[in-house]
């Protein structure tokens, strides 16, 4: 089991802890599920565009966008303050201290600096193609309250001042509802707001945290990045894996004896199904952690439930016959080219190979 092997799975101990103890504490301080009645929201296509010239330069845009920050900044600001004020009948004051994290303090309302030029410049070019409307948290501000009650009433104050048309909402993420693989819970509004002294409008950032869950945000987002390319697919790829994940973090137990990690690991993999065998294989092979002996021993597993269950597909087995082969020769190569690996990974290629030829 090599390095990368160990730290891959003292993550996914760290993860499961820490959602765990999200999920728990969600249970607690939100018991009435109240902000489920909010479904996310999505109106980008139809919603009004950030006021830019779109057939500017992308530089140029982004001066256009940096110039109207400074105009909406004040907006946002004057608009989260009343927030507070009004949806909670001037009991709560924006200026309240909720949260400190490290040197960040959270008060119940704070407004965030504007985003670096450096970073929306690579933002737009690296993960917008381009476009520079697809940037909406230029300006931005969070809004932190410690009960389920106000965490209703700003919600529903928001979307009343839609329906009054103060603002627009270009974009709703109810994770509360829906909360992230990795547990957390938090709403994230971009809103569309007008500059007070032209016609130029601008799209922002509103995010709304619990207390009690956001002093878990910093450890949550550190195993998020961790797994995020993992995680990577569609819906159903990502719960299949995460399930995978989740079987493996319940039965290996944590620590540094490398005894433990391996005894779990040959639980998972003698209960596992085909489809998680194969999740588990694209893990430990070429486009994961690259521990050819796990994967190779993940890969004979595979290849014997598939003939327990009387796979007949010729082709379907000398693929898993083939991929066995490749990782034995990978894992010899990892242990100073073990000769005896060596001479049955290329006697077991050579024998796939002969038999893909005769297939044809």
């Amino acid at each position: 089991m090599n390095t990368k092997t160990i730290t891959f799975f003292e993550n996914l101990e760290g993860f499961l802890r820490t959602r765990d103890i999200v999920h728990g504490v969600a249970s607690e301080v939100l018991p009435d599920r109240l902000v489920e009645k909010y479904e996310s929201v999505n109106t980008e296509k139809a919603a009004p565009k950030q006021t830019i010239d779109a057939n500017a330069p992308m530089l140029k845009q982004l001066d256009e966008l940096f110039d109207l920050a400074d105009e909406i900044m004040p907006v946002l600001n004057e608009f989260g303050k009343r927030l507070v004020r009004e949806a909670s009948d001037n009991m709560l004051r924006h200026d309240t201290e909720m949260v400190q994290q490290g040197s960040t303090k959270f008060y119940i309302y704070t407004s965030a600096p504007i985003k670096s030029r450096l970073r929306c410049e690579a933002k737009v070019r690296d993960e917008y193609d381009g476009n520079t409307n697809r940037l909406v948290d230029v300006v931005r501000a969070s809004l932190v309250v410690d009960s389920e009650k106000y965490l209703d009433s700003f919600f529903a104050y928001v979307f009343d001042a839609s329906r009054k048309n103060e603002i627009t909402i270009v974009r709703f993420k109810n994770r509360f509802k829906y909360p992230t693989f990795s547990g957390y819970r938090d709403a994230l509004f971009n809103l569309l707001l007008k500059s007070p002294t032209s016609d130029r409008t601008m799209v922002v950032e509103l995010q709304i945290h619990l207390a009690q869950i956001i002093t878990h945000k910093e450890e949550s987002h550190k195993y998020y990045e961790f797994f995020r390319e993992f995680f990577a697919g569609n819906m159903d790829a990502v719960e299949q894996r995460m399930l995978l994940l989740e079987r493996m973090g319940r039965n290996i137990v944590h620590g540094k004896n490398l005894g433990y990690f391996k005894l779990g690991l040959s639980k998972v993999i003698e209960e596992a199904s085909l489809e998680q065998l194969s999740g588990l294989d694209h893990l430990l092979g070429d486009d994961g952690i690259q521990d050819y002996l796990l994967a190779a021993i993940v890969a004979r597993r595979k290849l014997v439930l598939m003939e327990d269950n009387g796979v007949e597909d010729k082709k379907s087995l000398l693929d898993a016959k083939m991929k066995l082969g490749y990782h034995i020769f990978y894992s010899a190569c990892d242990t100073d080219y073990s000769s005896n690996r060596l001479e049955i990974a290329n006697e077991l290629v050579q024998s796939v190979k002969n038999a893909y030829e005769s297939l044809n």
